[in-house]
């Protein structure tokens, strides 16, 4: 796990809010790479969806409250060194526009107003990863179903 992604000292005092998968967020998505990589003992925790075109993706399965199956009661995760790429690059996102893709930022997390440039350059790579796990109509049917920070993001100016 790339360390400069790591925005701990902003979520233990904001008690890890995205990781509270409600209406608010949504839920990171995976790809079955990463599942595999978390582990088949978790294998309960995902919901995989298929379109009908034949792709899937995953998403994680929230506990009472909303929150994440992998945040502990400490505000921790506790798959942190197979943390989701979705995750690690969060609050940054690549979103499809009419204009190709563009990079949004959820203003709603605590840490976005205190981002360096390193985190915003290793997030970039690390969003880019993330979206090319998976084709434009997959990507685009997760946030439209699961990621619904990004329904009216700020849009990343250059940076």
């Amino acid at each position: 796990m790339n360390r400069s992604l790591s925005l701990l000292k902003h979520c233990m005092p904001c008690e890890a809010r995205c990781c509270k998968t409600s209406k608010l967020i949504g839920s990171p998505i995976l790809s079955e790479n990463e599942v595999k990589a978390i582990g088949k003992s978790y294998s309960h925790v995902f919901k995989k969806v298929i379109l009908p075109s034949g792709k899937s993706y995953y998403v994680i399965k929230h506990r009472g409250g909303g929150r994440c199956f992998f945040l502990s009661s400490k505000g921790r995760c506790i798959i942190q060194d197979r943390k989701p790429l979705d995750c690690l690059c969060y609050p940054l996102k690549y979103v499809y526009s009419g204009r190709g893709m563009q990079l949004v930022i959820d203003e709603g997390c605590p840490a976005a107003a205190k981002l360096d440039n390193k985190f915003v350059e290793d997030a970039k790579t690390t969003a880019m990863k993330l979206i090319k796990n998976f084709d434009k109509s997959t990507y685009i049917h997760w946030l439209n179903n699961y990621a619904y920070w990004c329904k009216k993001p700020k849009r990343f100016g250059a940076r």
